[in-house]
């Protein structure tokens, strides 16, 4: 049992609590003593090992008993000799990463990273002490809200106590580089919004209210922002993934559970300028192929963003669609994800990876970060001539300041060198300053004054085509459906056109095509590209134009006077089990015509289409019944593409039992069971339930009671002892609770 720094030291007698945690130390020491002394006189392996098992148990409590003690300020410390003093000589507010004169590049103001709304905060009181002797040091952070009325930070919101005692060395000062040296105060989320002013005191132990022993330091003003909070909707992929060899094997890879995507894609949310992300279950997608090159994960990308181009109404640009793939291995040992703007591929488990790539989309314009002494660099593309070459990091990639980790306990920290997460170089990964601060001047966090009202007679032409390295096009697919071609953040120029004309050759409308993935080998073969358009009936062809010059013109077609199938039937059938799936089959008019179909559903009588299968030559398909919304007015529709021009064909109503009168799947991500936290360390509670919404949710716990509502919650003050934590969830309709509940040891 390591000592403890306090030893020696009186306790305050005057207050009956002190005492009577000194005495059950006491007890626990003598008990301690008295089995040290049976272990040395007996030789039976059993009493040995009992006896063992026993002063381990009463370590644990001593060292816990200790904590409080000094946590409750029970030690008395004697007076200091005059003119020795304890100082806060600086003061650090950070979610994620901030600017700061201690240790730090001097590049930005102290404390100007901007602060988001509802996302926590650590404050770190950096302090300077003159005494001869190590102190341990304790104190109390205060909130205060700007008034508007007197123009003063002089309402009261809550007090903060630190995570932890801080022992500081004789004539010493704090270091940025160790969070143990700091006396640290974390901010929960509820907290954090407004204007407000941070003040904190610190003094030695045991000596509060002794100006000998205390110092101040004051963070003001802070002011949280609100930002959007980013949709997902995560489209869980069962892959048959095809591998070389002679013969090629084929091997079936499981698809990951909404619980997967949240614990991948927590790491981003603590990261970036994020309160939350809010992820909604897109069901599973059955995929195949190879997963071997770059374009073998673009092709899963496109699959999804087929999705997102089909859906109607058009999602808004911060609705981001994301196939996140199984685990799995090739025969390069690695694995890509790619984005482009409102979609990601990535895979389960890659919290670095997925960061990585949502840097892509929220940040504006290039943002890769080289460094050379990284692998893959020279493969990098859309690289940021502008990061800075920060002087405190020899690493050309590194953060440049201190980054920290605030969801796991005890928190990270992350030092100059650390890589910005939008290069290529090997784990651990954090943010840096510059690129925490071009987020939030990206279009998907701000938040708009007003949102365009939805067009419900607008139409949209999706056209897919491939361009080659030697300039060859060639046209996969255009077809039209309801809703709006939305705009969505621009990246880095293509130089790429597409532009709709009238017979007369008169413009209907004109786009650049998206920018491909940043991912992207710059040797690839060729480019897919998929853009959306306004489409109009009078349309008559569609020019390519490539650095200034036509280089593709695509003929549409005459309309059809009928629809090029008949037929649309739907028969559900049983599955294994309790399952069940639709097939969905229909008829050509006639069998030598090339038709592109894309089968989707409606759960509302057609406010809203969701494609199930984007593109397909066969006339019939299965589709899993429980993969599918249900809804009160449900049916399948046909779009069926000649080229361009494109007909539909609905089904009769199908009944889909509304998926909220499943009981909901609960599940903890933190802490896992049996976790050991030591007393005044917050414990981030994380859980997530089958299409739960974030008011669904609240925490408890058997000690303490109430802890907090919603999916995320941040415990900062638990008492001593064992815990049982409970996630409760409202099933979404008649008001029953889906419960999930996992013990830990505050020590």
């Amino acid at each position: 049992m390591p000592p403890n720094p306090q030893d020696g030291l009186p306790i305050d007698q005057h207050r009956p609590e002190c005492v009577a945690l000194a005495n059950r130390r006491k007890q626990r020491l003598a008990s301690m003593k008295r089995y040290q002394e049976d272990l040395q006189h007996t030789h039976d392996l059993e009493e040995r090992e009992q006896l063992l098992r026993s002063i381990e148990i009463l370590q644990e409590e001593i060292s816990a008993l200790e904590e409080e003690l000094g946590f409750q300020q029970c030690y008395v410390f004697p007076a200091p000799p005059p003119g020795l003093i304890l100082k806060v000589v600086g003061m650090e507010a950070t979610q994620s990463t901030q600017f700061l004169s201690i240790e730090g590049t001097g590049a930005g103001l102290d404390n100007s990273i901007r602060f988001v709304a509802n996302k926590p905060l650590l404050a770190r009181a950096y302090l300077r002490s003159q005494f001869p002797d190590a102190v341990s040091v304790s104190g109390r952070l205060t909130v205060y809200q700007f008034n508007n009325n007197t123009l003063k930070y002089d309402i009261f919101r809550r007090n903060v106590d630190p995570t932890r005692l801080v022992t500081v060395p004789p004539s010493s000062a704090s270091r940025r580089a160790n969070l143990n040296d700091t006396l640290n105060f974390i901010i929960p989320p509820a907290d954090c919004y407004g204007k407000v002013k941070l003040d904190v005191r610190a003094w030695v132990t045991g000596h509060e209210g002794d100006v000998s022993y205390e110092g101040e330091g004051v963070i003001a003003p802070v002011e949280f922002s609100p930002r959007r909070i980013p949709i997902i909707y995560c489209y869980r992929i069962n892959f048959t993934q095809t591998k070389p060899g002679m013969p090629p094997s084929t091997t079936v890879l499981t698809a990951p559970s909404l619980a997967d995507c949240q614990t991948t894609m927590d790491l981003a949310q603590r990261m970036f300028p994020l309160a939350d992300l809010d992820i909604r279950d897109g069901g599973t997608r059955n995929l195949s192929g190879p997963l071997e090159t770059v374009a073998d994960y673009e092709a899963v990308r496109m699959q999804i963003q087929a999705i997102r181009d089909g859906t109607t109404p058009t999602p808004q640009d911060h609705e981001i669609y994301v196939g996140m793939l199984p685990t799995h291995t090739n025969s390069s040992g690695v694995v890509w994800g790619n984005a482009v703007p409102g979609c990601i591929e990535s895979v389960v488990g890659l919290g670095e990876m997925f960061a990585h790539e949502l840097g892509h989309v929220l940040l504006p314009g290039d943002d890769h970060v080289s460094d050379s002494a990284c692998p893959a660099n020279n493969l990098m593309t859309q690289i940021d001539s502008n990061y800075p070459d920060y002087t405190n990091a020899s690493q050309r990639a590194g953060i440049g300041e201190f980054g920290v980790d605030l969801g796991i306990s005890p928190p990270t920290l992350f030092g100059p060198e650390t890589p910005d997460i939008m290069s290529y170089c090997p784990s651990p990964r954090w943010i840096s300053p510059y690129n925490y601060n071009r987020a939030t001047t990206g279009d998907i966090l701000n938040l708009r004054s007003a949102v365009a009202a939805i067009r419900t007679d607008a139409q949209k032409l999706l056209l897919s085509f491939r361009v080659y390295r030697d300039g060859r096009l060639e046209l996969q697919k255009g077809m039209h459906l309801a809703g709006e071609p939305r705009s969505l953040p621009g990246k880095a120029p293509t130089g790429i056109f597409v532009e709709l004309y009238d017979s007369n050759d008169e413009l209907f409308a004109s786009a650049e095509c998206s920018p491909r993935s940043p991912d992207r080998p710059k040797t690839a073969p060729y480019e897919d590209f998929q853009e959306v358009l306004p489409w109009n009936e009078q349309a008559a062809y569609v020019l390519v134009i490539r650095e200034g010059e036509e280089v593709a013109r695509w003929e549409i077609e005459e309309p059809v006077p009928e629809p090029r199938v008949t037929d649309l039937t739907v028969r559900e059938e049983p599955r294994e089990g309790d399952s069940t799936y639709f097939h969905v089959e229909w008829e050509k008019r006639e069998q030598a015509e090339r038709l592109h179909y894309m089968l989707r559903f409606t759960p509302d009588d057609g406010q809203t289409w969701l494609p199930v299968v984007t593109e397909s030559q066969e006339t019939e398909v299965d589709v899993d019944a429980s993969s599918l919304p249900g809804g009160g007015k449900c049916r399948f529709q046909l779009a069926v593409s000649t080229g361009f021009r494109t007909s539909l064909v609905e089904s009769e109503e199908v009944s889909v039992p509304q998926r909220a009168r499943r009981a909901r799947h609960v599940a903890i991500l933190q802490p896992i069971a049996q976790a050991k936290v030591a007393h005044g360390n917050p414990v981030w509670l994380v859980g997530s339930a089958s299409n739960g919404r974030l008011s669904d949710a609240s925490w408890t716990s058997n000690r303490d009671g109430f802890i907090g509502d919603g999916f995320r919650a941040l415990a900062d003050r638990l008492s001593t002892g064992r815990h049982l934590l409970t996630l409760t969830v409202e099933d979404g309709v008649g008001g029953e609770e889906v419960k999930e509940s996992v013990v830990i040891w505050v020590q």
